[in-house]
């Protein structure tokens, strides 16, 4: 039999603790993902203190990407709190009686609304404390007021604006708005051809680029991490399945045009080597930040930039490699829910962070089978990828399909297969594979990445 909770505090503020036992129970049994709880409360959302407690160690475990009771109880039972929370006897109390698929967003609701309503009381009862003690002039404390009565509504995360608003909020007003994207500090792609189909994508956008194994995808992902950080824009690249050093060696391969046999083997000519320094010399002035380490969740992917945050360094552009590699801590869901939630998380994390994400996805073998380029269908494991990508291209080359024909080698096609705020389409370049890299089909169109070859 569950024993009943009864608040230690006994102080008749606004409080659910059956929505914060629900909420906490669903975190410590899987069904609810960290990351997602953690974006939208905090330890104020809970009242009694053994509730903060434990949401506390869950919310240090989370960016580990692992949260489970027992990982609780033994992050309680080394900050010597596990007690004072009531043993694990309360920590298995939690999820008693708790939903198969408990609604945490009704919770969720639940506890803000509660926190707002507390902090509500709070700063009526200062502001009454000041109106009885201070000698202030009646109209500064209701001016006080309203700035306090602001701050909370502030709280509330709200984003209503008017269109006037919304253009007085923009930098440089309507002319901001309608200004043609800048090469400084924008994420473009390094194609003329592709540049003028998406002429830029914004902080909050998530872009999947998706292909099948060895069409380039991954290739196409680094040119576009060089170029943007060649004009500024801080970048991060997460590679699920390739070292550092491995990118390294394709980024000098693409921006010196050298061998990336070569490279691997270290076989290479004095024009190579001096090449290689060259190449090397650029990357060294650029904001570029690779990383290895398996970020397999949206929480570890969160605790990376955070770790770069905390040298100071905000990415504008994410590039993750790839989202096939990623899993959630929920527990009993098909991998169609699993990637759907993972979508979502980084669709979040994009707009919360103000920040591009590219994300490498695989498709299915249809398009292989059938000999065909590949369509929105084909992106593999979940259709909720189409769906929470504001931008979804392709990248194709026709001569993996049919390596007999001499005609179609080194032939690569961009699809544009969805774009929210634009048109979709095709657009033919040219891959290198000796050098690892994509360059424009027609002589001429490729003006920025034929200046950067090096001779």
């Amino acid at each position: 039999m569950m024993s009943k909770y009864v608040s230690p505090l006994q102080t008749g503020l606004p409080h659910s603790l059956e929505a914060e036992r629900m909420i906490l129970g669903a975190l410590l049994n899987g069904s609810a993902d960290p990351s997602m709880v953690i974006a939208v409360l905090s330890e104020a959302s809970f009242l009694p203190e053994y509730h903060r407690l434990i949401f506390r160690a869950v919310g240090d475990l989370a960016v580990s990407g692992v949260v489970d009771r027992s990982l609780v109880a033994q992050e309680l039972q080394k900050r010597g709190h596990l007690e004072s929370v009531g043993g694990l006897k309360r920590l298995v109390e939690l999820d008693e009686g708790l939903p198969n698929v408990p609604n945490c967003e009704g919770y969720l609701r639940i506890l803000i609304e509660k926190q707002t309503l507390r902090e509500t009381i709070h700063a009526c009862k200062s502001l009454a404390s000041e109106c009885l003690v201070t000698g202030e002039p009646s109209a500064d404390l209701l001016a006080r007021a309203q700035r306090a009565l602001a701050n909370l509504s502030k709280g509330e995360k709200t984003n209503w604006a008017t269109p006037s608003e919304v253009i007085d909020q923009t930098p440089g007003g309507l002319q901001g708005l309608i200004a043609p994207v800048s090469q400084t500090g924008a994420i473009t792609f390094p194609w003329p051809s592709v540049a003028r189909m998406i002429p830029g994508l914004k902080g909050g956008d998530l872009c999947v680029l998706a292909g099948r194994p060895s069409h380039g995808k991954s290739c196409a992902a680094l040119q576009v991490a060089w170029h943007c950080a060649q004009h500024g824009v801080p970048v991060a690249v997460n590679s699920l399945e390739m070292s550092r050093e491995a990118l390294i060696l394709r980024l000098l391969a693409a921006i010196g045009r050298i061998d990336h046999e070569h490279l691997r083997s270290g076989h290479l000519d004095q024009g190579e080597r001096l090449r290689v320094a060259s190449a090397a010399a650029q990357l060294e002035e650029i904001p570029l930040w690779l990383n290895d380490v398996r970020a397999h969740t949206v929480s570890s992917v969160q605790l990376s930039l955070q770790r770069l945050a905390n040298r100071g360094i905000k990415p504008k552009l994410f590039i993750i490699d790839h989202l096939q590699l990623m899993d959630t801590v929920a527990r009993g869901t098909s991998r169609n829910e699993k990637i759907g939630d993972i979508t979502a998380s980084l669709k979040r994390l994009a707009g919360s962070e103000d920040m591009t994400i590219l994300l490498i996805s695989q498709l299915n073998r249809d398009c292989e089978r059938e000999r065909r380029p590949p369509h929105l269908a084909d992106l593999r494991d979940s259709g909720s990828i189409e769906q929470d990508a504001d931008q979804v291209i392709f990248v194709f080359r026709p001569e993996k399909l049919k390596p007999d024909r001499a005609d179609l080698r080194g032939e690569a096609q961009f699809i544009v297969a969805k774009q929210r705020d634009g048109r979709t389409g095709e657009e033919w370049l040219v891959f290198l594979p000796e050098f690892q890299r994509f360059e424009s089909k027609y002589q001429g169109d490729d003006t920025e990445w034929q200046n950067q070859r090096i001779s």
